[in-house]
């Protein structure tokens, strides 16, 4: 009911989000500085390359085009989040009051409140995975290793590395499946949160 997002990657993020009331701050180098407070929304995005944005409130739309390939559609109340990036993201997310931050410069920072499930993840030389939804808590780190904590009523996680990465977990309705092979695929569903994360291979 009351979601508190503050993220901060290299590059220059600081989103916060606050549901009901939501306010999304975001500062990128290139210079995009976005704020969104739903019911009342107000956008304002400047991007070098090209903006497109469309916007209507009660039923919010945000259509965004940037160079190197940016697509962000959101509608409010039924929030979907379609990005991609030169390197190659694709999120879309699904949920009554799932607020996502993205970044890519270096890495990739995604946070998502929805129904306390938060999912952290950072690419830099390996990855970091947080997710807590019914008491369900999944570390993963990447980098010449794994390390995975589980800890849910009904958990089922299995991992596979060699040259990628397969996790799968199913606590609550919650799904996350991961794929490190050149790319990331990561998918997760929990009280109708979903999210799709696609990494072509990386610079």
């Amino acid at each position: 009911m009351k979601t508190h997002i503050s993220t901060i990657l290299s590059g220059g993020i600081s989103v916060t989000v606050s549901s009901m009331r939501t306010y999304i701050s975001t500062i990128l180098s290139g210079g995009i500085s976005v704020t969104v407070s739903s019911m009342k929304t107000h956008i304002s995005t400047i991007l070098s390359g090209g903006i497109s944005v469309t916007v209507s409130s009660m039923k919010t739309h945000i259509s965004t085009t940037l160079s190197g390939g940016i697509s962000v559609t959101v509608s409010s109340m039924k929030t979907h989040i379609s990005t991609i990036l030169s390197g190659g993201i694709s999120v879309t997310v699904s949920s009554m009051k799932t607020h996502i931050s993205t970044i890519l410069s270096g890495g990739i920072s995604v946070t998502v409140s929805s129904m306390k499930t938060h999912i952290s993840t950072i690419l830099s030389g390996g990855i970091s995975v947080t997710v807590s939804s019914m008491k369900t808590h999944i570390s993963t780190i990447l980098s010449g290793g794994i390390s995975a904590t589980v800890s849910s009523m009904s958990t089922h996680t299995w991992t596979i590395l060699s040259g990628g990465i397969s996790v799968t977990v199913s606590s609550m309705r919650t799904y996350i499946s991961t794929i490190l092979s050149g790319g990331i695929s990561v998918t997760v569903s929990s009280m109708k949160t979903h999210i799709s994360t696609t990494l072509s291979e990386r610079n």
